[in-house]
């Protein structure tokens, strides 16, 4: 616990505004900083100024919007440190997903590799093929599981801290989660049926369920921009 004293508050107040909270509160990241620096700067914490009474010796009080800054910088931190641990345990599943499939054949030896490269282009949303076609080598299996992993890295990780916290309710509220959601299935069912109702002026021909796998996966892979792709 913090206890901020008269004899070094202003010495406190001067570290928050040289961006060197890290003397107060650990930060892993200089965003914090600079979001209660903005809220210093346009007076968001200057209307909590009520002191908190401290009859302790050597204290007279506790300024509120001090006391709130820290708590502040404290939540984010612990927020921030709970986005990367949902973001490396999401690489860490899709890699061993992948390595559930066959390899692909010419690259035995080379599959755990290829997963790596693969969840690394799916986890950033920016990736190309490293092999010849892109990802069309791949088994359907691959290609379902890449799919999947666009869609969920593409979406806010703020939402998936939110399932964490068991507030549900408030994801399938989301605007953003129906809308990007409602905007994949739409655009899934518009290229599946382009090419079903159009496979005269391909040059390849589809089953239903290649057709749906490679709508898909294109779809995924454009909604996030990855730039992976299965097929021409």
């Amino acid at each position: 616990m913090l206890t901020i004293c008269k004899n070094n508050r202003k010495k406190v107040e001067k570290c928050i505004k040289n961006k060197q909270l890290d003397a107060i509160v650990p930060s892993s990241s200089d965003i914090i900083d600079e979001i209660i620096l903005a809220m210093i700067r346009d007076g968001v914490i200057d209307c909590l100024h009520n002191p908190l009474s401290d009859k302790r010796r050597h204290n007279s009080y506790v300024p509120f919007k001090l006391v709130m800054t820290l708590a502040i910088a404290s939540k984010m931190k612990v927020t921030a440190r709970i986005l990367y641990l949902i973001y490396l345990g999401m690489t860490v599943l899709e890699v061993v997903v992948l390595m559930l499939d066959k390899p692909i054949a010419g690259y035995e030896s080379e599959q755990f590799f290829f997963s790596l490269l693969t969840t690394f282009g799916c986890a950033g949303t920016g990736g190309f093929g490293f092999i010849p076609g892109s990802m069309e080598l791949m088994n359907p299996f691959s290609q379902y599981v890449i799919s999947v992993f666009l869609i969920l890295f593409g979406c806010n990780f703020g939402l998936y801290y939110l399932l964490l916290i068991g507030k549900v309710k408030d994801v399938l509220r989301s605007e953003e989660f129906k809308a990007y959601f409602l905007i994949i299935v739409g655009a899934v069912a518009l290229v599946f049926i382009s090419l079903m109702t159009r496979m005269e002026s391909f040059p390849q021909e589809y089953t239903k369920e290649e057709a749906f796998r490679h709508s898909l996966f294109q779809v995924a892979s454009l909604m996030t921009t990855t730039g992976f792709s299965t097929t021409d």
